[in-house]
């Protein structure tokens, strides 16, 4: 599912699509910032990663949470630009120079939710790496963690 953040005078509209089209939009009242440059904590969301970004948290009741954006979306697009390889601060920065207040963020969610019970050894079979997100950096394929779906590679947020 693909979500746009857009500013139109005062109302923000998200529009969703799966296959087709859907629109959404919604009025609200919001204290925005006056420009990027604090973008995008001051917008309430952080991101992370390393080319893709992700996002990492959203602060509840921020024009960001009101949007829809959720911990894990991918960002795909800034004013229409791909995005999708940029790190976090190259993201920020190109975000900061637009000029729309705040500039239309495209995302993807990409979250699935696992539950691995543990072997009979009381193993998983995988191993993490890093900090929020965490990497998978190894997953036996015969194993629980393998089994149910993951892979080397997957980005886990909980």
């Amino acid at each position: 599912m693909r979500r746009f953040l857009k500013s139109q005078k005062g109302r923000f509209s998200l529009r969703q699509s799966k296959s087709g089209t859907r629109s959404a939009s919604k009025d609200f009242v919001l204290s925005m910032p006056l420009s990027n440059q604090g973008w995008p904590e001051e917008f309430g969301f952080r991101l992370g990663g390393s080319g893709p970004s992700y996002i990492l948290s959203v602060e509840e009741g921020s024009s960001a949470n009101m949007a829809g954006l959720q911990a894990g979306d991918q960002v795909l697009e800034i004013e229409g630009q791909d995005v999708s390889a940029l790190n976090p601060q190259a993201l920020a920065a190109l975000a900061q120079k637009q000029k729309n207040v705040p500039p239309s963020i495209g995302v993807v969610s990409r979250i699935q939710q696992l539950d691995i019970p543990p072997g009979p050894d009381g193993r998983f079979g995988f191993t993490i790496v890093g900090d929020c997100p965490l990497l998978v950096e190894d997953c036996q394929p015969n194993s629980p963690a393998g089994r149910s779906g993951l892979r080397a590679g997957t980005l886990c947020w909980r």
